[in-house]
């Protein structure tokens, strides 16, 4: 007989503490969380975007200095041939790697200005992505 009141005061309790924990009877405590305000309003959000947008410029900026310093394709040639035999490895000619890089890096920028997911996987044997 204690046995069976024990029994029922450990379920009541258990039914207790489980109204307790989940907030039965308090509406206040459900919450959504919109995850794109927090995102737009988060100090840490813009502070990194900033950066990005920041070393963005930067880059161009770097790219376009370097592009109005005028080295022809013949002198990018001879700078890639140094360093091919610099690093002393087999590789392809200069303008069928900046070919690959174009295609390498032109579908994630494009998904990046739009704004859009991309998770395609890059295939180096197909030499594209998937």
């Amino acid at each position: 007989m204690i046995g069976s009141t024990w029994k029922k005061l450990a379920c009541v309790g258990l039914i207790a503490c489980a109204a307790v924990f989940s907030g039965c009877g308090n509406s206040s405590k459900v919450a959504v969380v919109d995850y794109q305000k927090i995102e737009n309003e988060s100090p840490k959000v813009k502070d990194i975007q900033k950066q990005i947008t920041d070393k963005d410029t930067e880059i161009q900026n770097r790219l376009n200095q370097e592009a109005q310093s005028g080295l022809s394709d013949e002198e990018m040639q001879k700078k890639w041939k140094a360093f091919v035999r610099k690093i002393d490895i087999k590789t392809d000619d200069f303008s069928t790697v900046l070919k690959t890089i174009k295609t390498f890096l032109t579908e994630p920028f494009t998904a990046a200005v739009r704004d859009k997911e991309f998770t395609e996987k890059w295939s180096a044997a197909d030499a594209g992505w998937m």
